[in-house]
Formats: C-alpha cells, structure tokens, sequence
C-alpha cells in the first residue's frame, strides 16, 4: 500500500508512520487504501497541498485510536488464541494501552522523539506564561473568595475597555441589585504626609464606604469605613492604613487607632489597620499606604466626580 498517486505523489511519511504506529495490522491495509484513494484524488484536482493536509489530519485522528480498541474487543478469528480476562477490566485495558505504547514508540524511535519534543516545546512556555500571569493577576492578593469577585468596566464607542465615572457607578450600583450583592468603586491618589522631616508623598486608595466589604478584607486592628463615611462630601476625615505603615510609621503599636495623621496639611482619624495580606487593588507589586472615603475628594481631589478614572468591583 502506500503507492505513489499517478502523478508520482507520495502522502506525507508522517502520516504513513503513524498508519504504521497506531493502526492495527489487522485493518491498517483497509485504512490506507482509504486515505490513499483520497489523497489520489485530490492531487488528480490539482490540490496538492490540501491532499498532504488531509492524509496527516486523517492519519492522526483521534477516532483511530477508538477504532484501535473496538477492534481489540472484537470477536477472535477461527484459530487465534483467546487471552484470558482478569481483574479490572478498566485498568486492564489501561495496562495494555501503554505496553502498545511503549512498544511502539521502541519501534520509531525517531517519531518518538519529535512527540515529546514537541510536547515539551508546547508545554513548557504555555506553564511559564501561565505561572507570570497567574502571578500577577489571579494570585490571592488577600481577597475571600476572589473567584466571586468580577471587575466592571465601561465599553468606549471604538469597543475598547476603560475606566469609568462616577454617575456611571451610581447607575450600576442601583441597578444590578439582582445581579450582585454589592458593588464597590475606587481610585488612586498621591497625597502629602506631614513627618518629622516634612511632607513625604505616599500612595492612597480613595473608596466607596462598602470596599473593603465587597472584597471581604477585615481590618486587624480597628474598623474599615462605616456607611455614614460615605455619604456626605467632605465631612468624614477617616483614613484605614496598610500594615507597611503601620510598622514603618508607628512601630506595629496598635494603640495608633483614634490617633490622628495629617493628610494633605489635614488631620485624619486613624480608624483602622489592614493585615499584611491585602495591599491594594492598584497593581500586584506596588504597595498602598492608606485607604481615605471617596466623598473625602473636595479635599484630597477636587476634580474627582468628573474623572472617568473609578474602577468598580463587585461581588
């Protein structure tokens, strides 16, 4: 079998080995002569590379694998000696899946080793990709449950995903009350702590009063924003801080909640400490120092209720 096609065409010897692997001897003269007349026919059309395509897609098709165990339990022909059955019936066959396996990657050697070549090429890079983005978004970063959460975004006119306002977050949260149990809205915000030396920058996440609820993060010390926090521009100077602050700062004293911290050249409450788990939802790497109540924008930033910049979470 295996005859080169009229116009001297021969079908791929990949595919013709694996006829020879995987295809019982018993049927493999049937099956060849098959995918030989196809091949034939379209080299006859003038489709050359289509007649390769098709003999290796066919030549590696999964269904000839099945085809191989249905003939393996068929009926023994007149005079061929019955192998007895014991045991397992499911791990009998798994045993003798992989004997013929063994058996007949010995006998191509060659064919072998392209296999887990390839496989080894495939698999590796696709773990080592998997491992960096796993890393940095879908790692626990001290969120309960994170599978609940989902982040939501606006769909700008030319399809792309960006980031929202804050009339926009008032309209979803209001109207996917049968969708979510709650949804949450933050942003980023550089402010001014005052210090022994002077005023030093530090990162803080300006939030909705139900954030750290959304994400189910609890305070260590302390409390998170109470409802009230945000309601009402500019009347709830409160501030929750990271536990890099709370031991870079204040030493890892707990009695730092009820003290104040000037933010701004303002005085804030300190009304809770986070645990080293949660850092932020900004980027995995870079560290918050502090969380403030959004309706604390007139003073920490002005211009915040017109900034399209609000991500929104929600559980």
């Amino acid at each position: 079998m295996n005859r080169a096609a009229p116009s001297g065409q021969r079908p791929p010897w990949l595919g013709r080995l694996a006829l020879r692997v995987f295809v019982p001897e018993s049927i493999r003269r049937d099956v060849e002569g098959d995918l030989q007349e196809s091949f034939e026919q379209l080299v006859q059309d003038g489709r050359l590379l289509q007649a390769r395509l098709h003999y290796l897609r066919e030549a590696f098709s999964p269904s000839l694998l099945g085809l191989r165990r249905a003939v393996r339990g068929m009926d023994l022909a007149p005079g061929a000696s019955p192998i007895r059955k014991s045991g397992d019936p499911l791990m009998s066959s798994l045993f003798r899946d992989l004997k013929y396996a063994f058996r007949t990657l010995g006998r191509a050697p060659g064919f072998a080793a392209v296999v887990v070549l390839s496989l080894a090429l495939g698999i590796g890079p696709n773990t080592a990709v998997f491992s960096v983005v796993n890393g940095l978004f879908f790692a626990d970063r001290g969120i309960v449950n994170p599978e609940r959460v989902v982040e939501i975004y606006s769909l700008s006119r030319d399809g792309r995903h960006s980031q929202t306002y804050w009339g926009i977050y008032e309209r979803v949260l209001e109207g996917t009350t049968d969708v979510f149990d709650d949804v949450s809205a933050m942003t980023t915000a550089v402010v001014r702590l005052e210090s022994e030396t002077g005023p030093v920058p530090a990162l803080a996440e300006l939030v909705t009063d139900n954030f750290f609820d959304v994400l189910e993060v609890n305070a260590a010390y302390g409390r998170t924003f109470l409802p009230e926090e945000g309601v009402t521009p500019g009347t709830h100077p409160v501030v929750v801080i990271s536990d890099r602050l709370f031991h870079t700062r204040y030493n890892g004293d707990a009695s730092v909640v009820g003290q104040t911290i000037r933010v701004n050249g303002r005085p804030y409450t300190i009304v809770g400490v986070i645990g080293p788990e949660f850092k932020g939802k900004i980027l995995p790497g870079i560290e918050v120092e502090m969380w403030l109540p959004m309706m604390m924008y007139p003073h920490l930033a002005p211009a915040q209720m017109t900034q399209g910049n609000l991500q929104m979470s929600a559980r």
